[in-house]
């Protein structure tokens, strides 16, 4: 049988694009949505829910890290409805404030 390479280039590079890329579906699939249901103690249709909404809930980031690492999978922070700071607060948080003299 022959294969050309260009055909065994693109397999490989699809392969490396599964592996590298994670989002809520693709986590759900390789954990189980039963598997996770059960460790966040929730129904299969809430795992569900959130693969339509394409994020988690922020609750669910401990043990949903935590089963992706058992698994070697990338678990990115943007998967998870953390809030976001309002933007004063970011500024007073995060950027050096005026010394006053």
């Amino acid at each position: 049988m022959y294969i050309s390479v260009k055909c065994i280039w693109t397999i490989h590079f699809l392969c490396i694009n599964v592996l590298l890329m994670s989002n809520v579906s693709q986590i759900c699939e390789v954990i189980g949505r039963s598997v996770l249901a059960g460790r966040l103690g929730v129904g299969r249709q809430a795992v569900s829910n959130a693969v339509a909404d394409g994020q988690f809930p922020a609750c669910w980031y401990i043990i949903v890290k935590k089963e992706c690492e058992q698994r070697r999978l990338d678990c990115p922070r943007e998967l998870f409805r953390f809030k976001a700071y309002p933007q004063e607060l970011k500024t007073h948080l995060f950027e050096p404030s005026e010394k006053v003299a």
